[in-house]
């Protein structure tokens, strides 16, 4: 049966981001579409998969297992074959051409294409392998692949530069009709590298699209606290609580447990506060990430499908 795989590496950070993590980057879902398993095997899918990550992550931008709004994926073309008869056995030779392509998934608009790489393998063992070797060979730094990767963010950020207000507007409107979680999502689609006012609007947008997400998740909040306070991590306990807001149904469960918490303040066992700081920017980074993946991950085959890359689509 044919399958793609899309790889991702999405590391959460906080503030809503933090300067140390990827979250806030400019994200690329790095597909290998089915089409590639009519000349290749799912080992040689995952080794060009590997190799446009790191062209992905040597830029500074981040892979996603879901598609938001860009999509970087190759074509594999091998164009010549030969056996070639030696001393000490067969040689098996191929020549190929990798391609990649960035799309917008919305528009289905190409945003760039990069020029095909020549590539050659050569084995005495099997075709598969010299396949394998002409991957190998697929650089992921370089002048060419730099340009390249440097005109795909340029061309994203003047994206999100330009549609920085709409995506406000529209998460606004999620927010106000409940769909908490699309809103987060959308509004971290947004890399934290945008200038301008718009960019502290969209974070105090998703600042507030936490807190109300909090709310909607308040009874783990409740057993988390309750957790935290039995190994007497107080400080920790009491900014899980602080998250619960007066409209929460928890509310006045939370404030009990926060008299119970400020009576055994000075508890010689209670961690210190920086370590409850770090603790909960971790947790806001998990909660983040889960709730976009909710929503992010519903509509991706339909997606890949639209694209022409996807699996399964009639």
């Amino acid at each position: 049966m044919k399958k793609f795989i899309v790889l991702a590496l999405l590391f959460l950070g906080p503030t809503i981001y933090s300067q140390n993590d990827d979250l806030g980057q400019i994200k690329l879902a790095v597909v290998t579409p089915d089409f590639l398993l009519e000349d290749l095997t799912l080992s040689h899918v995952s080794k060009i998969q590997t190799k446009i990550q790191s062209m992905v992550s040597n830029s500074g931008m981040s892979g996603t297992d879901y598609i938001n709004d860009f999509v970087i994926y190759p074509k594999f073309e091998i164009y010549a074959q030969d056996i070639i008869p030696g001393t000490y056995g067969d040689i098996h030779s191929i020549e190929a051409e990798l391609t990649l392509l960035v799309v917008d998934a919305k528009t289905k608009s190409l945003l760039a294409a990069a020029f095909p790489l020549k590539l050659k393998g050569e084995s005495r063992r099997s075709r598969d392998d010299a396949i394998t070797k002409s991957i190998g060979r697929i650089k992921t730094r370089g002048q060419d692949i730099e340009k390249f990767m440097g005109v795909i963010k340029q061309k994203i950020m003047d994206y999100y530069q330009s549609n920085c207000n709409r995506i406000y507007n529209e998460a606004d409107a999620m927010l106000n009709h409940g769909l908490v979680a699309d809103a987060i999502n959308l509004l971290l689609t947004v890399p934290n590298s945008l200038s301008g006012d718009c960019y502290a609007k969209i974070q105090s947008k998703l600042v507030e699209a936490y807190v109300v997400y909090s709310d909607l998740k308040c009874k783990t909040l409740i057993t988390e606290a309750k957790t935290a306070i039995n190994k007497s991590e107080l400080d920790y306990a009491r900014g899980l609580l602080e998250q619960i807001s007066k409209n929460s149904s928890c509310y006045s469960e939370a404030q009990s447990l926060m008299k119970g918490i400020e009576t055994n303040k000075n508890s010689e066992n209670s961690e210190k506060n920086q370590d409850a700081e770090v603790k909960l920017e971790k947790r806001k980074e998990t909660v983040l990430k889960k709730a976009q993946r909710e929503v992010a991950q519903k509509d991706d085959k339909e997606q890949l499908c639209d694209l022409g890359i996807g699996v399964d689509c009639n």
